[in-house]
């Protein structure tokens, strides 16, 4: 058995890179005549990444093994001996199948880089073995061209490398294990110190970089999220830096990529260097970024934010409710998990019991100053009110299942964006009780991190205006708020035209929105909403694409006027 598991070992490192490059290449061709999300598997992209991913963690696991000593004697015995078989076999038989995959990349540039790579990090040297051949076969830059704009491998490969340089220790392990302590069975939450401190984050920045003048000197250069890039892009001929034009509202450094002539070598660039300019931004990040990518959190949720966002919730419906009996519905559509939504519910309840037990005491004690009567002491105590007279809102998690997203926090509805908002906006919503015809509901929707390049928004604001039109307002359900959490007006929630209002990004082909780009104002102003943006809320985020120098994920508020 174990030689078997050897051999394939040994085949995988030749078929993996190879099925790789070929269906990179395959798709690159046939994206442009197919519209299949279902194209990386047809051209074996998906094969060929799960056998990387296995071999790399495989070896990986062995070389810290054989450095921690953790393997017994004849253990090791058995494992040399199976090695030895299997080079063997190799040589004999599949050797020059291998030779001829990796006889291009034999250049003395590419042996120098190759050592130097060994001696600064050998786990990345390991990477480089497995998969520079397959993501950059010529050495140039038209190879990168080929996937560094599709997503969902820019994913897989940077966090097939992070994982590399950041997680295969033992003390990683150790805070993996920690974090899914909060995140998994006790389904509890953990404090932003915590987070800090178990992945080593004490010099992150957790501010949104700034819009401003050119810096002047180096260190505060290297601050710049675009710093390394920029840098490597100038070391190479006619290397420059386009910048993605943004809104005013993010105030934020806009979006850049590198633009290098099709035939410009890469071959003494490390594959670091490489991921880099490709704009995977893997230089300023750490084993905090693994975590996310490893456990597919997008957003990681910690107890000041959460409580946070309660209070936030909990002064919105006052704002709406004004003291009276209304009803208030908080909805989380594509939910996930139902994390945030079984969260923020046991916050809410929390904040709303403290609210009542602090006004309880205060009450309490002007009653027992002014009156000296146990009688009346005992009736001052058990009549006290809730001083905002907030009720606790309905809340609601749905999502459609797409993802395959297991749920581990209560129940989530199975429902996509327009039937939870048909649901929850009209049948759910009309007053039954006639004694009640006159109470008022409220939603206010919640949606974190949007699938890129899709607009929900519209639906949010189509819905009130259909609801005024063919709804009586004392039995519907009105939208008066919905609030995004991720990145904004340039980034990968949600579309940047339809949803955030940055016209840098119309899609010249579509008529439509041509149309709606007339208008100078956003989409969601010429709908009733104006946009606040929750800067203490962003402050206390943690999401799966920030980095030492800059924090990429918001929480921004639209409300009806």
């Amino acid at each position: 058995m174990v030689l078997i598991s050897a051999l394939v070992s040994k085949v995988n490192k030749v078929v993996g890179p190879r099925l790789l490059r070929h269906g990179l290449s395959a798709r690159h061709f046939l994206r442009s005549k197919l519209n299949n999300s279902y194209l990386d598997a047809m051209v074996g992209v998906t094969l060929a990444q799960h056998i990387l991913s296995s071999e790399i963690r495989h070896d990986l696991v062995q070389q810290q093994q054989q450095k921690d000593n953790k393997s017994s004697s004849w253990l090791k015995e058995l494992n040399e001996k199976m090695t030895t078989l299997s080079e063997e076999m190799w040589s004999t038989h599949l050797e020059k199948l291998h030779q001829n995959y990796v006889g291009s990349d034999t250049s003395l540039l590419s042996e120098q880089r190759r050592i130097q790579t060994q001696k600064t990090s050998p786990r990345l040297a390991l990477f480089e073995e497995y998969v520079r051949k397959a993501v950059v076969p010529n050495e140039i830059w038209s190879d990168v061209d080929k996937w560094r704009f599709d997503s969902s491998f820019v994913k897989w490969i940077r966090t097939e490398f992070l994982w590399c340089k950041y997680a295969g220790s033992t003390k990683a392990q150790r805070c993996f294990e920690k974090m899914d302590s909060f995140y998994g069975k006790s389904q509890s939450l953990p404090k932003r110190q915590t987070i800090v401190q178990e992945f080593q984050m004490h010099h992150w920045k957790k501010t949104h970089q700034q819009q401003q003048q050119p810096r002047k000197n180096h260190e505060e250069k290297e601050e710049d999220e675009w710093f390394h890039m920029e840098q490597i892009a100038s070391s190479l001929p006619d290397g420059e830096m386009f910048t993605i034009p943004t809104t005013p509202h993010a105030k934020t450094t806009p979006q850049k990529v590198t633009i290098l002539h099709p035939n410009t070598s890469l071959a003494h660039l490390t594959l670091e260097e490489i991921l880099e300019l490709a704009g995977s931004h893997v230089m300023y990040s750490g084993l905090f970024n693994v975590y996310c990518d490893e456990r597919g959190i997008y957003e990681l949720w910690n107890v000041e934010y959460m409580q946070e966002l309660a209070l936030y919730l909990m002064n919105r419906i006052q704002e709406l409710t004004r003291g009276s009996d209304d009803e208030v519905i908080i909805m989380d559509v594509g939910a996930g998990d139902g994390a945030l939504m079984y969260h923020l519910e046991q916050y809410i309840q929390m904040e709303l019991e403290h609210s009542d037990q602090e006004y309880h005491f205060k009450q309490k004690a002007q009653k027992n100053s002014a009156f000296n009567s146990t009688k009346k002491k005992k009736h001052a105590a058990t009549t006290t009110k809730r001083k905002t007279n907030i009720q606790m809102p309905k809340m609601i998690a749905t999502d459609n299942g797409s993802w395959n997203i297991q749920q581990l926090f209560g129940k989530v509805e199975m429902l996509d964006v327009v039937s939870s908002i048909a649901k929850y906006t009209t049948s759910d919503c009309t007053a039954h009780d006639s004694k009640q015809t006159n109470k008022k509901k409220h939603m206010i929707v919640l949606c974190s991190w949007m699938p890129m390049g899709e607009d929900w928004t519209h639906l949010f604001r189509q819905s009130q205006q259909q609801l005024q039109d063919n709804q009586s307002k004392d039995t519907t359900c009105i939208i008066q708020e919905y609030i995004l959490i991720g990145e904004s007006d340039d980034g990968s929630c949600g579309h940047n035209w339809l949803t955030w209002g940055n016209p840098n990004f119309l899609d010249d082909d579509d008529d439509d929105m041509e149309t709606q780009a007339t208008a100078t104002a956003p989409l969601y102003e010429k709908d009733g909403y104006q946009r606040i943006d929750l800067e203490k809320l962003s402050s206390l985020q943690f999401s799966r694409y920030d980095s030492s120098v800059s924090s990429c994920s918001k929480t921004v508020s639209f409300q009806r006027k």
